[in-house]
């Protein structure tokens, strides 16, 4: 395991549940986790909220350009898995580097 995905390491994601979609439900957060962590690693933290919208908004313009795809297009189902992925992780950098800046801040300074 490359150094940047050690961070998932500490994310245990426990579904007690054995049901499919658990474990279907399981490896999606997972995926998300490790899409945020290495955009986050890659590009840093957003610095304003425009920036975030404008990341968020090209994900999701992403997204719709594979839901129009031809259903019957072979790259349509990887497409829209990929995209859904990047752009539920640029939502979750948005929440934590726009919505919850301070706080982390905060904790960075108490060495939590």
């Amino acid at each position: 395991m490359s150094k940047e995905f050690k961070f998932i390491d500490h994310f245990e994601i426990k579904i007690k549940c054995k049901c499919v979609r658990c474990i279907i439900l399981k490896r999606i957060i997972k995926a998300v986790l490790e899409e945020y962590y290495k955009a986050s690693c890659r590009f840093g933290s957003f610095n304003s909220a425009h920036e975030g919208f404008a990341v968020l908004k090209e994900e999701i313009d992403e997204l719709w350009e594979a839901v129009k795809l031809k259903q019957n297009n072979p790259i349509r189902r990887l497409s829209l898995n990929e995209e859904a992925i990047q752009s539920t992780a640029m939502g979750l950098r948005f929440i934590y580097d726009i919505c919850f800046k301070d706080f982390t801040k905060l904790y960075k300074r108490q060495g939590v």
